[in-house]
């Protein structure tokens, strides 16, 4: 997977930082009694979840948790094709850490992949049973309103993000640059980011001038 792009950007108020790739479906598939992957179709601050029909109350997992999750097992699809897929990273005022979001220009195709698709595009072998449960960084979910497009998108469910990254920083003081760097070494292994070198430069040179 090579990097496409790297864009900081704001709209209507909300900072955004989007990096995108074009990703291919992981070689390797995973059977289908493997794959019991937790979805859900929720916004990130509403408390309900949609099934394509009609609005219910969204099952909580947590007291007053908005963004709680529903179980359903995706079913498994062929290979795909290569894809552009656009990593935008947002900071949650409800969760006070960045959450990243998982969005797909619309081509011919509808504009989200299934769950499935994410599941071969996205997510490395050594991650699939980390987001098989909710772990430190929880499950792959989907959202109906991207914070910043409005449009839907999926994302990495971030309830247990802020403990998983004090046990990264272990006590120790760091700047914006090196939280971002950590966080999505952290967050961002588990859907196939990496830091892209032309950011990491950036990121050292912003720390230099502090």
């Amino acid at each position: 997977m090579g990097v496409a792009n790297v864009d900081p950007g704001i709209q209507d108020g909300v900072h955004r930082l989007r990096i995108s790739r074009l990703v291919r479906p992981h070689p390797f598939a995973v059977p289908r009694d493997e794959q019991n992957m937790i979805w859900r179709t929720t916004s990130p601050d509403r408390n309900t979840v949609s099934n394509g029909e009609a609005e219910e109350p969204l099952p909580q997992l947590e007291e007053e948790d908005p963004e709680s999750l529903t179980k359903s097992a995706p079913s498994r699809i062929g290979v795909g094709i290569e894809r552009e897929v656009h990593y935008d990273i947002v900071y949650s005022p409800t969760y006070q850490v960045p959450v990243l979001y998982l969005s797909f220009p619309s081509t011919n195709r509808s504009p989200l992949p299934s769950p499935d698709e994410i599941y071969d595009l996205l997510v490395p072998v050594t991650y699939r049973a980390q987001l098989q449960a909710v772990g430190p960084m929880s499950a792959l979910s989907m959202t109906g309103e991207h914070p910043v497009t409005s449009g839907p998108a999926y994302f990495v469910h971030p309830c247990l993000t802020q403990d998983s990254m004090r046990a990264v920083m272990a006590g120790r003081q760091v700047s914006a640059a090196e939280y971002l760097v950590m966080w999505i070494g952290v967050v961002g292994a588990t859907v196939g980011l990496s830091l892209p070198v032309s950011l990491a430069r950036e990121l050292q040179s912003s720390d230099r001038n502090l």
